[in-house]
């Protein structure tokens, strides 16, 4: 069962924040389990399937500022555009910042 502690966002609502284990994902019954790299892309091009619909070619994301998080991005093919302070209810992260990432999708 999650986890369950109240958190006030930064307008002042309170709310209920879950902390929820994941199972390790596995496609398609194989016996093997899949990477994050793998996850990633799948996830990219599920994206780009939908932005073709859609209209847009990036995809946005922020992360903390971890050696391992970064390099595990930018070996995706996401680049750092710009740095966000953290917002008064973000206090469950480290440092005071959150990177900004993106990645071009390339037409399926």
């Amino acid at each position: 069962m999650p986890n369950k502690e109240e958190m006030t966002n930064t307008y002042g609502e309170k709310r209920l924040r879950r902390k929820t284990m994941l199972p390790a994902i596995r496609i398609n019954g194989l016996d093997k389990l899949i990477t994050g790299d793998e996850l990633l892309q799948m996830a990219c091009d599920r994206l780009s399937i939908i932005q073709m619909e859609l209209g847009g070619r990036f995809v946005y994301l922020e992360c903390e500022d971890v050696r391992k998080l970064r390099e595990f991005y930018e070996r995706n093919h996401f680049f750092e555009f710009d740095r966000r302070d953290l917002d008064a209810d973000e206090t469950d992260l480290k440092g005071k910042y959150l990177v900004q990432l993106m990645r071009y999708l390339e037409g399926t």
